[in-house]
């Protein structure tokens, strides 16, 4: 079965529910993949990543007559993924708080010791960046853990260059320092 066709932009008049429609389907097509990664980068959970998705297109869909186009849709969404994923940290941190956090399944397919050093790294490295900023932490899993450059990190986060390596510089100093006190006798 074909999926119905959504009209384009050029078909319906701008900031009419056809146009907002097209656009956002648009959109989903073409960063769904860097939602989703961002999402992970900044700490939402595998189980939880369509969820926070689905969050994302949802609020950028509530926001479209807003959207005034100072940036790249890319960087627009990315800024949404940041405080949709920031919102979802501070959830799970409320339910594990209260107790009412449901226990996170590990991968079957490692052994039971790989799991638990798989955890324990995470929560390691969780509770290291936990410290930071928010723009430091993001920074810092963008540049280290997802490989984006300095210059596409700057677009992203719509900031000169230097701020990126000044961010990833203090980012890197805080890791060390925590490195080197978990590892002093």
């Amino acid at each position: 079965m074909k999926a119905p066709m959504v009209p384009s932009s050029d078909v319906v008049s701008r900031g009419s529910p056809g146009h907002r429609q097209a656009l956002l389907a648009r959109l989903y097509g073409a960063h769904l993949r860097d939602v989703w990664r961002w999402l992970g980068l900044f700490g939402v959970r595998p189980s939880d990543l369509e969820d926070a998705a689905h969050d994302v297109f949802l609020a950028a869909f509530r926001a479209l007559d807003a959207f005034e186009a100072r940036a790249s849709h890319r960087t627009w969404l990315f800024g949404i993924t940041r405080h949709v994923a920031i919102d979802h940290r501070r959830r799970v941190s409320a339910r594990r708080e209260s107790g009412d956090a449901l226990p996170e399944r590990e991968d079957p397919q490692p052994g039971p010791d790989d799991a638990l050093r798989v955890h324990e790294a995470r929560r390691l490295l969780d509770a290291m960046l936990g410290a930071l900023a928010d723009e430091q932490r993001d920074t810092f899993l963008l540049y280290e853990l997802g490989g984006y450059s300095g210059a596409d990190i700057a677009e992203l986060m719509e900031v000169p260059l230097q701020t990126v390596f000044s961010r990833l510089r203090r980012a890197r100093e805080h890791v060390e320092a925590q490195s080197l006190t978990r590892h002093e006798p």
